[in-house]
C-alpha cells in the first residue's frame, strides 16, 4: 500500500541496527535468511546532528529510534513538527515508559496539547498515533526462566527500573539460590569468576 518511491529516512541508533541486522542475516535463526533491509528498502540517511536542520516534510517516512522520545533525540524534534499535522502519523513499536516524553504522546488524546520538552512550546496533536507490539523485550518471567535454564554462576541486573530490577533481584535469589546475583552500583569496579 505504500508507493515503492517513497522515500525511507533512517536516522540514530536505527541506521547503524539495520546494518548489523542485514551483515549477521546468516548467523542467526530467522524465517528468510535472505532478506537484507538496505536491499529491499531504498533508505536515505537524516543529517547528523548540528550539519543541516532536520525539517520534515510531507510523503516520507522517518525510521528514527528513542523510543522514549527523550529531549534532544531526533524523534523528539521531529514529533514537535509531525504532531501538527493531520495527514501524519507517528508510529511507536515498542515499550515507552509512561513518565517519558513518549509516554505522555501516547496518553495524550487527539485535539489536546502536550509538551515534548519541559522547556518547550506545548503542542496541539492532530496526528494519529498508534502502537505495535514489536518490541524485543521479553517478560520478567520469561527472562526468569530463561536464567534459570542457563543456570549461570553469576547474574548482572543492568536494565530497569528500580523496583523491576528489585523483583528480579528478589525473584531470581530465591530461584537461584548457588547463583550470585548482582544489582551494580555506577562507579563501582566488580570481578567476575570465568
Amino acid at each position: 500500500m505504500i508507493p515503492a518511491n517513497t522515500p525511507v529516512y533512517f536516522g540514530g541508533l536505527s541506521a547503524k541496527v539495520s546494518l548489523l541486522y542485514d551483515r549477521f542475516a546468516g548467523l542467526t535463526r530467522r524465517h528468510d535468511h535472505e532478506f537484507k533491509l538496505k536491499e529491499e528498502i531504498q533508505t536515505v540517511p537524516l543529517p547528523r546532528k548540528g550539519k543541516a536542520p532536520l525539517v520534515c516534510s510531507p510523503g516520507n517516512i522517518y525510521v528514527v529510534s528513542s523510543g522514549m522520545m527523550t529531549e534532544n533525540t531526533l524523534s523528539n524534534v521531529m514529533a514537535e513538527q509531525v504532531l501538527p499535522q493531520e495527514k501524519n502519523a507517528i508510529l511507536f513499536v515498542g515499550y515507552a515508559d509512561p513518565d517519558s516524553p513518549a509516554g505522555l504522546l501516547k496518553a495524550t488524546p487527539e485535539g489536546e496539547l502536550v509538551k515534548m520538552r519541559p522547556n518547550g512550546q506545548p503542542v496541539r496533536r492532530k496526528c494519529t498515533v498508534d502502537c505495535f507490539d514489536f518490541s524485543g523485550h521479553a517478560t520478567r518471567d520469561s527472562l526468569v526462566n530463561y536464567a534459570v535454564k542457563l543456570n549461570p554462576r553469576q547474574v548482572v541486573l543492568v536494565h530497569g527500573d528500580p523496583d523491576a530490577v528489585e523483583w528480579m533481584h528478589h525473584t531470581l535469589s530465591a530461584k537461584m539460590p548457588d547463583s550470585t546475583i548482582v544489582v551494580p552500583e555506577p562507579g563501582r569496579r566488580y570481578t567476575f569468576e570465568p
